[in-house]
């Protein structure tokens, strides 16, 4: 790498952390599901109108919204319960002819998009954060309002009055019902899905943190319904995640240990030369507590922040001993957090980087050191036949086989690193790209973090690498400008893109791509 190239990573990187530490709340793109719950639960809310601007403008051309298949399940019920929230009530006064016959139309093309999401040949729907409980709760939600229209007709939808939707492939609806009838039996992990309950028994009785619920817009709007005498800090909470998305909101907000951890772990621990505010490096030692790190204030502390803030620390040269991450432990794999449904494979691998990285060398003693190596040959375990790994916190795989990469790297694991080299090598598209459904910048930069691994464990990576890294290039300016647009590839209720982290990991491969 030239010294030009050396020194504008290092400005750029300056830079991006400067935003960071400037906005801790963090960066999330806006969220078709949580802005459709929004319209619904605070229609008193400001800029309804961009919202439903919004939606518009993210319906796909076959009328559903969000990611591929089982992927538009949640944001299409939400688009369009929205919506017909929106033109079947008095919502409607001001509103132009042209405006309503619009967000009808969108209905319209809404719900024959599920008639074949939900149809007995649709897909499941995506294994997101409480799929499980979002799906039925919506179905049951339009299917109410669908009936209604064969009282009271809505101009453009009557083929659809009195349709009932299906519960797609896989969905138990005994879960919301259970749930519904004794929410104190989810505990906390409920709280970022809380809107799911409806108008439930015992929902004023959860008290917010952070003043919202599980950093969910839609949640606290949900909790904020069913409080008398609505809190004033959570209705701020409201407005500033709807003034920050100038109208749409975010699924998850505020990230800031997400942000902060993932961003500055990437950065240096390419070798980045940057220096990082004392904003920032306060904030994840003042976040590291005895139960962990939180991806923000409001959720539950999680082994995934937790090890990540860690391995952050670390970088920063402030190692610390990872016992805390024990709690996490079940013996055979980490889990996020108690009651996790299934194990995330990146958690995992994050946990595993933390720890080996910790031990180093020499450490055979260390009661932590068979942790490590059992934790490892888990990893190991779950690599797929193709050499990739698959997590439930990403769509693409190129995210969970980088983790894992860096995972087993640290733990010495050579073999493994050489498997996944291999596929990234045979997986890269014509134009030097990566990606699951198309080449995209962040999946690029974590193939190149893999190949850079592969080539340290003997792999031929170089040409793969260098036309990887030209791609990136080709983007940079626009990726550090903001200007560019991240498909979002992260698991939340419905997909994510966290911009800031995204832009890391370009700079962070970039560097990468010349590192001999």
């Amino acid at each position: 790498m030239g010294v030009g190239m050396t020194f504008e990573l290092s400005t750029l990187a300056t830079q991006l952390l400067a935003e960071i530490a400037a906005d801790p709340a963090g960066v999330v793109s806006p969220s078709v599901y949580e802005t459709g719950r929004i319209l619904d639960l605070a229609p008193w809310l400001p800029d309804c109108s961009r919202r439903l601007a919004f939606l518009a403008a993210e319906q796909n051309a076959d009328g559903s919204w969000g990611g591929p298949g089982g992927y538009g399940i949640v944001p299409t019920l939400s688009a369009v319960d929205a919506l017909l929230a929106v033109v079947s009530s008095g919502r409607t006064t001001g509103m132009s002819t042209t405006h309503l016959q619009r967000l009808t139309k969108a209905a319209s093309r809404g719900l024959w998009a599920l008639v074949g999401l939900l149809g007995p040949d649709g897909p499941a729907a995506a294994d997101m954060i409480a799929t499980e409980l979002i799906v039925p709760a919506l179905v049951e939600a339009l299917n109410a309002r669908l009936s209604a229209l064969a009282a009271e007709p809505v101009a453009g939808l009557e083929p659809y009055a009195g349709t009932v939707l299906p519960l797609p492939v896989g969905t138990d609806p005994g879960l919301l019902d259970k749930l519904r009838a004794n929410p104190a039996a989810a505990g906390s992990k409920l709280r970022h899905t809380l809107e799911v309950l409806g108008g439930a028994a015992g929902l004023a009785n959860v008290q917010p943190a952070n003043a919202n619920l599980g950093c969910s817009p839609a949640a606290t709007a949900a909790w904020l319904n069913a409080s008398p005498g609505a809190q004033t800090d959570a209705l701020a909470y409201l407005l500033d995640a709807v003034r920050r998305g100038d109208g749409p909101v975010a699924g998850v907000t505020p990230i800031t240990m997400f942000e902060h951890a993932w961003s500055v772990s990437a950065l240096l621990g390419a070798g980045i030369q940057v220096p990082v505010p004392d904003d920032i490096r306060k904030r994840m030692t003042a976040a590291l507590t005895r139960e962990g790190v939180a991806v923000g204030a409001g959720l539950l502390c999680d082994a995934d922040t937790t090890a990540t803030t860690l391995t952050a620390l670390a970088t920063l040269g402030d190692a610390r001993r990872p016992d805390v991450l024990l709690r996490f432990d079940t013996g055979e794999h980490f889990q996020c957090w108690q009651g996790e449904r299934n194990p995330s494979i990146s958690a995992n691998g994050h946990v595993l980087h933390a720890i080996a990285g910790y031990l180093g060398r020499g450490s055979e003693g260390d009661p932590l050191r068979p942790v490590a190596d059992r934790l490892a040959n888990w990893l190991v375990d779950q690599q797929q036949a193709d050499g990739s790994w698959l997590d439930k916190w990403h769509a693409s795989p190129y995210y969970a086989t980088a983790v894992c990469v860096r995972a087993v790297k640290s733990a010495d694991r050579d073999e493994p690193i050489r498997r996944a080299s291999r596929w990234v090598l045979d997986t890269q598209r014509d134009d030097g790209s990566w990606g699951v459904w198309g080449g995209t910048a962040e999946e690029t930069a974590y193939a190149v973090q893999i190949l850079a691994a592969g080539r340290a464990a003997g792999v031929l990576t170089e040409p793969a690498i260098d036309r990887g890294a030209i791609f990136l290039r080709d983007q940079l300016a626009r990726i550090v400008s903001s200007s560019a647009v991240h498909p979002p590839l992260w698991h939340d209720k419905d997909l994510y893109a966290p911009r800031r982290v995204i832009t890391a990991e370009v700079l962070a491969a970039l560097r990468w791509a010349n590192s001999q």
